[in-house]
Parts: structure tokens; C-alpha cells; sequence
């Protein structure tokens, strides 16, 4: 039976898990790495895997740990850490309940419980053959994904995708999940750009005014911006972390009128390639958005 809405699309299914479990370790990694590891790739984006694989000690993977953690907190403010209280439950959750011959994490349903939490939704029946086909849809997501059971009843895999599997873990790895998914992920991140200026030194974050929500004092739009930097060089040599809060004033005419809002920060990158990890945190009317960037300079 094929649902309408759905499109055959194992072979996304496939990239976007199978992908979540490369390893293209440089440096052997001490016991205590390897496990973080294990279960954090899962959710790591691209250039993290890249960045941790290249660390160079035991020092800079934990401190790299650390900030993995932290990057990831929903509320900072307070001494749980709500993101990785959820990672650990999702983890148990996956293990015990998905049950096929591997660790629960290393299935299809697994890894998509693991990225995306549970369905809103989920729906099953039971094919001539006696096979049993799962759907779950998440409509934060605009997503919804089709399980089919294999004939000797081992275990599920993904058949059919109906929306952007990709967005949504992009959405998820971005965003931290511990209190809730906080709103519709349709609209996706907030789509901020950054460049980089060799010759200025400077980190240039460009954002989308009709995606920013202001606060309107006496005919002037105000929004305060807490700006969270990272910088790693490819080789894992080198890494540093800075932090500025950036409040923007002006006219509400002025500003309507206004596409961008541009925020300048000095600073030199180190030679050769290198991974600029922004945060970006607005308060309560803006939530937070991240994104990882990739900048050569010489």
C-alpha cells in the first residue's frame, strides 16, 4: 500500500543515517573520547566530525566535549543541562526499544527517534504478507517517514520520506531539543550569513530583519543579540572562543526599510582553513540559532 504524499526515497534515507556513522579518525583516541564519541556522531554535523577527528590530545577533546554540551544547552543559565539529559534518555530509549540485532541507536528508527525524538504521530498496519509497516509523521517537521518491516520480522527500515529528512536533522543538530522543539521547524533556522575579510580582519554575520523580532520604545525598534564564536583550524591545532553582546537601535522607518542587519567583529583568522562555529541568541523573542562556516584565509 503506498500513502499519498510519499515519495520513494530510501536511497535520502540511507545518506543522511549512514552518513551520521562515518569515522575518518587522524589521531587515536583515548577511552573516554571513543565513547562520547559512539553516541555523539549521531547528531554531529559534518565539519564537528571533522574538527574533533583532527584534535590533537586528550586535553583539546575534552575541552572540545565540553563545548559540544554547552553549545547545546537551552537554557545556560541553569546547572542541568536539558539537551544532554534528553540525548541520554533517547539513548536508553533507542536501546531497549529498538531491538535488531544491533544496538538500538544503529537502526533506521533508532536514528531517526535519536535526531528527531518521537513521532507526533504513529500509525501501523499489516501487509498480505504478514510484514508490518510503520508511518510516523512529525508535523513540526513537516515530516513524515515510512518503516516496512523485512519478511523474517528482524527489524524496519525506511521505504518512503514525505518532506526534507535532511532540513529536519539540520534543524535538530542546530537547535537544542532538551525543552521541547519550541516551535515550528518548518521555516527552519534563521538563515544568517557570515564572510570573512582577509585584508579587514573581520567576521562580517549578516541576518534577515523580517526574521528578527524587535521591541518597539518610543518610535524605535530595539533587539539585543548575544553572539557566540568559535574558531577551529582544520588541523585542530588551534582553537579559540569569543563572545560579544550587540544591541541594535533605530528609527522604525528606518529600519523597516531596512533588509539587513549587519554586525562587524575584528579578528584574524589563523593561516589555512578553518571552521567559524556562530551562535546567535536573541532572548525569549528570538530563540537561538547556530550555524558552522568554513573560512580560508591565505
Amino acid at each position: 500500500m503506498k500513502r499519498p504524499g510519499f515519495r520513494g526515497a530510501i536511497g535520502l534515507g540511507v545518506l543522511v543515517l549512514g552518513a551520521a556513522c562515518a569515522r575518518v579518525a587522524t589521531v587515536p583516541m583515548d577511552a573516554d573520547s571513543a565513547s562520547f564519541y559512539e553516541t555523539a556522531r549521531l547528531i554531529m554535523s559534518g565539519p564537528e566530525k571533522d574538527i574533533f577527528n583532527h584534535l590533537p590530545d586528550v586535553g583539546a577533546r575534552r575541552e572540545f566535549i565540553e563545548d559540544f554540551w554547552e553549545k547545546r544547552d537551552p537554557d545556560p543559565d541553569t546547572p542541568e543541562n536539558e539537551f544532554h539529559d534528553e540525548f541520554v534518555r533517547r539513548i536508553e530509549f533507542c536501546n531497549h526499544r529498538f531491538i535488531e540485532g544491533t544496538k538500538g541507536i544503529n537502526t533506521d528508527r533508532g536514528r531517526v527517534y535519536l535526531q528527531l525524538g518521537p513521532p507526533e504521530k504513529e500509525d501501523a498496519y499489516t501487509n498480505p504478507n504478514g510484514t508490518t509497516v510503520l508511518y510516523w509523521s512529525y508535523f513540526t517537521y513537516a515530516l513524515a517517514i515510512q518503516f516496512v518491516e523485512d519478511r523474517a520480522g528482524l527489524g524496519f527500515e525506511i521505504k518512503q520520506i514525505a518532506g526534507n529528512l535532511f532540513r529536519a536533522i539540520e534543524y535538530a543538530q542546530f537547535n537544542a531539543f532538551g525543552s521541547g522543539r519550541g516551535g515550528d521547524a518548518r521555516s527552519g533556522l534563521i538563515p544568517f550569513s557570515a564572510t570573512y575579510d582577509a585584508k579587514r580582519k573581520e567576521i562580517t554575520i549578516s541576518i534577515p530583519r523580517k526574521k528578527i523580532n524587535f521591541r518597539e520604545e518610543s518610535g524605535e525598534l530595539k533587539v539585543d543579540l548575544d553572539f557566540l564564536i568559535y574558531v577551529y583550524s582544520q588541523s585542530g591545532a588551534q582553537k579559540d572562543r569569543f563572545e560579544d553582546r550587540r544591541n541594535f537601535v533605530g528609527p522604525a522607518l528606518e529600519v523597516e526599510a531596512t533588509k539587513t542587519l549587519t554586525f562587524v567583529f575584528p579578528y584574524e583568522l589563523p593561516k589555512g582553513r578553518n571552521y567559524v562555529d556562530i551562535l546567535i541568541s536573541g532572548g525569549a523573542n528570538n530563540g537561538r540559532t547556530r550555524k558552522i562556516f568554513t573560512f580560508k584565509n591565505g
